[in-house]
Order: structure tokens, then sequence, then C-alpha cells
């Protein structure tokens, strides 16, 4: 019996692994860049260790104009933690606005010289009608990167 069960645990490690793996898919292809038909378009830039052109898209709402975010995010790097070298982030952004305050979740790629891994992050901001500020993180496989960013309302 204890043999049948050192048997089943791999395959249940397997089969949260698969689970996961699905979920994150799921949630990549749902925050593509596809504006709503009345949302407001935001472009800016991002700096820090990694510096970017991000693209979001918010469709308000509140009264207090919360709402939605959609976008996208294209960084560059010029040296990773862990020493894999020059490299690109890709990453969808999904998230809300809530009493003036942007919070969102990054999922995509970062291309390194060793290959494409995963990477997950956050990015933060206070908006106001025509700017937002704030700050963003990005974690990967050989630590993280971090930084500020700005956009500002396209008319």
């Amino acid at each position: 019996m204890s043999k049948l069960k050192l048997i089943q645990a791999p395959k249940l490690i397997v089969l949260c692994i698969i689970l996961m793996a699905a979920f994150f898919l799921v949630e990549y292809a749902s925050a593509q860049d596809v504006p709503a038909v009345d949302s407001e378009e935001w472009v800016g830039k991002m700096t820090g260790m990694a510096n970017g052109d991000v693209k979001l898209f918010i469709a308000r709402t509140g009264t207090e104009g919360d709402g939605s975010v959609k976008g996208t995010l294209n960084m560059a790097f010029g040296m990773s933690q862990g020493g894999y070298g020059a490299g690109t982030i890709t990453s969808t952004i999904a998230g809300t606005v809530t009493n003036g305050i942007l919070k969102a979740e990054l999922l995509g790629d970062v291309q390194v010289s060793a290959g494409t891994f995963g990477v997950f992050g956050e990015l933060i901001g206070t908006i106001s009608e025509t700017q937002i500020s704030g700050t963003w993180v990005v974690d990967h496989i050989a630590g993280s990167h971090s930084g500020e960013w700005f956009a500002e309302k396209i008319q």
C-alpha cells in the first residue's frame, strides 16, 4: 500500500503543475492588448533597473473614476542578476483603478542569452485626469528588477 502512495504523489505534483500552467496561460491570453470601445489610451515609460514602454487601456466603470486596466509592457535591460546577460521583457498588464490608485499584475516572458523564462510582477501608480506615476517590480528566475514609471493619457 505504501508503494502505491509513493507512485501517486509525483502524479499529483505533475497534475498541480499542469493546472497552474493552464491557469497562467488563460490569464495571459485574457489580458491581451485589446481596448474596450469606451476605454482611455495611456502611453508611458518605465525607468530604473530596466527601461521600456508601457501602453494601457483604462475602461472607467464607476462614478469615482474606478475601472479596469489592460495593456502591454516592453522593457530592455543591460545585465540581469545571476549573470544571464542583457535581455528584454515582454508582458501583459491586467488590473484595476480604485480611488485614484492603479494596481495591476504583469505576466510575460524575459529573453536572455540562456533562453526564455517566465516573469511576473506588479505595477502600482497614482492616477489623475491626465497622468499616472508610480513604481513597478518584475520577478524572474534570477531575481527581480524594479523602478518607476509614468504614463500620459492620449487625447
